[in-house]
């Protein structure tokens, strides 16, 4: 199992250790190394801030930790493309639990105690998202996430941009930003510190808006501590001074930043105190999880390589678990870390573990480093991911958003800024289903709609019963019905009903047919409006067809007291041709006697004014008659099979039969049916082609059938007869063909 789990990722890093590749990695390593060390100071200061401001070195050694555990794991195990270092998503909603957590424990707690339950708090965190992200890629399950409205994920990281903004205030000013604090921001002590963070901060983000290059942040890093401690010397002012001052960290003892807790301080954490912060830990994954999905989405894009999620997942949930037993920060793959190996043509691995030693060279001897790093540098990179999210989220999505989901990002916004994060996940998400609601509300639910005049079932009938329902199609309303129905859309249905009962121009309706083929879902607020919909049908004596609903659909509508076993005027139905076939014979039992006679005669001779509809008078019966055998078949039983030699054409005379396409391999399938007075057969006649499907007789049925030779006979005999017959036949034909492409052009 471990030699399997191994080999592929040695394989590869041995694969990309060829100088062409190796030299680039390492540079690329490098560079996101000094940056990793970077956020990891920024964001530990913003945590380890206020009654915590002591401990901020091991704050710096925890989140250097993580690094170096995730950001490992990660360059062996996942696809190759990944650097995986502190974020500032997690690290701002963990700064605001670490504030609630410190009020909780209240005045009287130590500063040992506070720094245990903090810790504590961390590692969960940490746990929790290397749990879900496991979890999800375990289960293949990576894509769920994506549902998320993207509206509501630009919030959370507007909001997110905002209090990493108000941190950075924090760090520099050493106190909290409240309403209470801002007049303290004005003090001739604090004013020149936070100023300039905040003036890095702007320099920092136009220089990379300006030019997209690697060196950019390191560089701005370099070049203006640099210049801190040369206007410092120049000032005359010792390191001990800028201490005092505010303008460094307090002195940060030698050795490794990083130390386990002690047992006997772990024994006395009260775990209420932690776990009433589970909701926030909660939004830490949820939120890591949404940036982590996008991150890997843009990384795809950029270096144009298919990266499987669920393996991403997988390996950035198993190094989060990994780092939790030593309390790092959550730590996931940096998009424009990631991307910087593809940059410079060398290998992603190498880069990764590059990166990790770094964070073990900042980890073991970052104390002498750190003493001489400036507060406003740590507070100016801070503001600058804030103002990142916010100039992105606010601005540039502002011309790629529609204006109400532009709307639902201020609102979420606006509500972390004054109410917290949780206020605005609940207002964002409540926003998002209410915008939902009333975008999907104004989709029509229904895709077409016809008449019984223009939709036909597929069932063959007599020239004078499609003459009928021709007349009288019109008391068939049918709704082709699609996508997901709810409250808002099945509303719609109500109304369409109701304009169709009122419209003056078209006759009293008798059947309301909806079709749920298309429909993808349904939900149970529906039934309120389906059950006034089967009102107003009560109401007009209207009778109501489900057609093609699906199992569970069918048994909600039941659920609900729509459909009943005992209501005949509600009836479901398995497919439109079943209901349309419903529809009609109902309509044709109100039609004149000779539209719906069986072209039998009293006497038990089988008729023949089916053979009036193509002669010239009643003296040519005699003359064609002897040409036809009357046959006789059972209910079930096959006039011919699929796949027979064709011997001739038949008229229906009296009963019913059904075209089946009957295949080697599956379920038979009914194409269509036939009423007296139809012709079957006569394609393969004309064209000598095996049978393309079977005709069974749907009850007992009496048929007239000309043989082929019998035909070629009246050809010789009789030409003027035949040739009568073949404009019949033709006829026939012509008018099925022209009704089948009426029919096409209404769905189109």
């Amino acid at each position: 199992m471990s030699k399997t789990l191994f080999q592929a990722p040695l394989k590869s890093i041995q694969q990309e250790l060829s100088p062409p590749r190796l030299i680039p990695g390492l540079a690329a390593g490098a560079i996101a190394g000094i940056i990793g060390i970077s956020l990891s100071l920024s964001f530990a200061i913003l945590i380890f801030s206020g009654a915590l401001g002591e401990f901020a070195p091991l704050g710096i050694g925890l989140a250097l930790f993580g690094g170096l555990m995730v950001s490992g794991l990660v360059a062996i195990f996942s696809s190759g493309h990944a650097i995986a270092v502190p974020q500032e998503t997690p690290a701002a909603v963990l700064a605001i639990l670490e504030s609630a957590l410190v009020v909780s424990l209240g005045p009287d707690a130590t500063p040992e105690e506070l720094l245990v339950h903090v810790t504590v708090m961390i590692a969960l965190s940490t746990a929790l998202v290397g749990m879900s992200c496991f979890l999800l890629g375990w289960l293949k399950l990576g894509a769920v996430v994506r549902f998320v409205p993207y509206p509501v994920i630009g919030g959370f990281l507007a909001g997110t941009g905002w209090l990493l903004c108000r941190g950075a205030i924090a760090v520099t000013a050493d106190f909290p930003l409240e309403w209470g604090t801002i007049p303290d921001l004005f003090r001739i002590d604090v004013l020149p510190r936070w100023l300039s963070a905040v003036a890095f901060a702007v320099v920092l983000t136009w220089l990379s808006k300006k030019y997209d290059h690697w060196s950019v942040i390191p560089g701005s890093l370099a070049v203006v501590i640099v210049l801190f401690h040369t206007s410092r010397l120049i000032g005359g002012i010792s390191m001990e001074g800028a201490y005092e001052a505010g303008w460094l960290l307090d002195p940060i003892p030698s050795g490794s930043l990083w130390r386990p807790i002690p047992w006997d301080q772990l024994q006395s954490l009260q775990w209420g105190a932690v776990f009433d912060n589970i909701e926030g830990m909660g939004t830490v994954v949820v939120l890591s999880l949404l940036d982590l999905l996008l991150t890997v989405s843009g990384i795809e894009l950029a270096v144009g390589d298919d990266i499987k999620i669920d393996r991403e997942l997988k390996a950035v949930g198993a190094a989060n678990l990994a780092a939790s037993f030593g309390a790092g920060f959550p730590c996931y793959t940096d998009p424009s870390l990631s991307i910087l190996p593809s940059k410079l043509k060398g290998s992603g691995r190498v880069a990764g573990l590059v990166t990790a030693l770094f964070f073990a060279f900042g980890l073991q001897f970052g104390s002498i480093l750190l003493a001489a790093f400036p507060k406003p540098v740590l507070g100016g990179m801070i503001m600058f991911f804030g103002l990142t999210l916010l100039i992105e989220w606010t601005w540039e999505t502002a011309r790629q958003m529609p204006l109400s989901d532009y709307g639902i990002v201020l609102l979420i916004l606006t509500v972390i800024a004054f109410l917290g994060v949780l206020p605005g996940i609940v207002f964002g998400a409540i926003a998002a289903i209410l915008l939902f609601a009333v975008k999907y509300s104004r989709i029509g639910v229904t895709k077409r709609e016809f008449s019984g005049k223009h939709l036909r079932s597929n069932v063959e009938r007599s020239p004078a019963q499609l003459r009928w329902l021709n007349h009288s199609g019109d008391s068939i309303y049918i709704l082709e019905l699609h996508g997901f129905i709810f409250f808002g859309t099945a509303h719609q249905l109500l109304d369409r009903l109701r304009g169709r009962i009122d419209d003056p121009h078209a006759p009293p309706l008798k059947f309301a047919v909806l079709d749920f083929h298309r429909v993808r879902g349904l939900d149970s607020s529906a039934s309120v409006s389906f059950l006034k919909l089967c009102q107003l049908a009560k109401k007009y004596d209207i009778d109501i067809l489900f057609s093609h609903l699906e199992r569970g659909h069918e048994a909600q509508l039941r659920k609900s007291g729509i459909l009943k076993d005992s209501n005949p005027h509600r009836i479901a139905v398995p497919d439109l041709d079943r209901a349309l076939e419903i529809c009609e014979n109902h309509l044709l039992k109100e039609a004149p006697e000779e539209v719906t006679e069986d072209h039998t005669s009293t006497s038990g001779m089988l008729g023949t004014s089916i053979f009036l509809r193509i002669l010239d008078g009643e003296n040519q019966i005699e003359q064609i008659l002897p040409y036809f055998k009357t046959i006789s078949i059972d209910k079930n039983q096959h006039l011919f099979r699929q796949g027979d030699r064709p011997d001739g054409l038949y008229f229906l005379v009296s009963g019913r039969v059904s075209v089946w396409l009957e295949p080697d391999h599956g379920k038979a399938k009914r194409l269509r049916k036939f009423t007296p007075g139809t012709v079957l057969g006569e394609l393969g006649l004309y064209q000598n082609a095996p049978r393309s499907a079977s005709i069974i007789g749907d009850r007992p049925s009496h048929l007239f059938y000309l043989s082929g030779q019998a035909f070629e006979r009246m050809e010789k005999e009789a030409p003027e007869l035949a040739s009568a017959f073949h404009r019949f036949i033709v006829k026939s034909i012509a008018e099925r063909l022209g009704y089948r492409e009426k029919e096409i052009q209404r769905l189109w």
